[in-house]
């Protein structure tokens, strides 16, 4: 029953986004036009006040629509993965907290280590049986 709600409202979301991206794309033409006949009427020159004309009309009618829509869009998805059940959560919830024994761990010797330090341990005694100096040091 969850699921089936949250599919839903995923599907609301995606609704809402769509009348917001073209309620913003009418919105944009709108303010194109207003624009171009301030402009045209030579009430205000666009380059003097470039900033104001962008921030005012562009930034705060338009733009943010298309934010909005991008977010209740990215919602809808979001909503919708997150409802998705997933193939390998079973096993996933099922399966044991420790690592398999073929893992290598950089914290346990492996053989070819351990055999490395026994023949290094096997060439210091021999080298301190023939009294050879070890490190500085007479063994």
């Amino acid at each position: 029953m969850q699921k089936k709600t949250a599919r839903v409202f995923s599907i609301v979301l995606y609704v809402i986004s769509g009348l917001m991206l073209i309620y913003a794309v009418w919105a944009l033409f709108c303010v194109k036009s207003i624009v171009g006949q301030v402009i045209t009427q030579n009430s205000i020159a666009y380059k003097d006040y470039m900033f104001e004309l962008t921030n005012t009309y562009y930034m705060n009618d338009c733009i943010i629509f298309f934010i909005y829509a991008a977010l209740l869009g990215g919602l809808g998805v979001g909503l919708a993965v997150l409802s998705r059940p997933d193939k390998n959560a079973a096993e996933f919830l099922a399966a044991p907290a420790e690592a398999p024994a073929n893992e290598w761990s950089p914290f346990e010797a492996t053989e070819t280590e351990e055999a490395i330090h026994e023949e290094a341990a096997e060439t210091v005694d021999e080298a301190a049986a023939e009294g050879v100096k070890v490190n500085n040091t007479l063994q």
